[in-house]
């Protein structure tokens, strides 16, 4: 099979996705950083999920008994959350609920870095996803450094190794966004290349990603390739809805372009993905 056919079967794979989590509403339990909670909830509706976002540890068990994905996010991480972070883990890894983690600045402190060895110890996540600095610090390359909760610049080749290495190492499907995004099973990496600059002058943009890919991956199951193709469908509705956005007469700034963007995201159609995604096998 071609590289373009392998590609126009998987766009078609990810449109469907889009479909799937509207009908489905899957409930998405979200265990994520204060700064951008709300803005989480409303991006989950807007692709069709239901939120439920917690912060208590006695409660995990039930929750995570009632999702279908559960999102973990170290943003705003103390030595408390992480301890609830465990407690949801353990129970979706005994109840097989998808766990998408995203570790937010995780080059930036040890008490981040510890806390993600922690977590990868108590749980196999679906979907590892973060910016090329948070990417290379878990891959341990040592040629890029994270800087806080920017990303640094990665070439392609660099970011082609270090986001198969990390799907290989964890068993995962792994997603680096910047500029370009890539998504890795271990075997297959695309590249995709939609948004717009007005994407990163808004806080919570990346943590977002995160929630429209626990929505889709809450509708799809835990099988990779199911997985593989949901985190594709996300990278592409969050950032065909960014070109939306761009393009909205409404928007004068950074305020009324998140307002745009979250309104896109909840009219992005199966048709927008085929018509417009910029994707290619690397």
């Amino acid at each position: 099979m071609s590289a373009d056919t392998q590609v126009d079967a998987l766009l078609r794979a990810a449109a469907g996705v889009l479909s799937l989590a509207r009908s489905s509403r899957p409930v998405v339990v979200h265990l994520t950083n204060h700064v951008v909670m709300n803005d989480q909830a409303n991006v989950t509706l807007a692709a069709g999920g239901s939120p439920l976002m917690s912060m208590g540890i006695e409660e995990q068990e039930e929750l995570v008994r009632i999702a279908s994905a559960v999102l973990v996010n170290i943003g705003t991480i103390c030595r408390q959350q992480a301890e609830t972070m465990k407690r949801a883990g353990l129970a979706a890894a005994r109840l097989n609920k998808p766990v998408i983690f995203d570790p937010v600045g995780v080059g930036a402190t040890s008490l981040r870095r510890d806390v993600t060895a922690e977590l990868l110890a108590t749980f196999q996540p679906a979907i590892i996803k973060g910016n090329g600095g948070e990417i290379a610090a878990l891959a341990k390359e040592d040629a890029l450094l994270a800087r806080g909760v920017d990303s640094v610049e990665t070439d392609t080749a660099t970011a082609i190794r270090v986001v198969r290495s990390l799907a290989r190492e964890h068993h995962t499907v792994a997603v680096l966004h910047g500029p370009d995004d890539y998504v890795s099973d271990g075997d297959r990496v695309v590249q995709l290349s939609n948004g717009h600059a007005r994407l990163g002058t808004i806080t919570g943009s990346g943590c977002s990603l995160g929630s429209v890919m626990a929505t889709y991956v809450a509708a799809v199951g835990t099988d990779r390739a199911r997985v593989f193709e949901a985190a594709i469908a996300s990278v592409l509705t969050v950032t065909i809805a960014g070109e939306m956005a761009a393009a909205s007469s409404n928007v004068a700034g950074p305020a009324s372009y998140k307002v745009a963007w979250i309104d896109a995201i909840s009219h992005i159609t199966p048709d927008h993905i085929l018509q417009h995604a910029k994707a290619q096998l690397v």
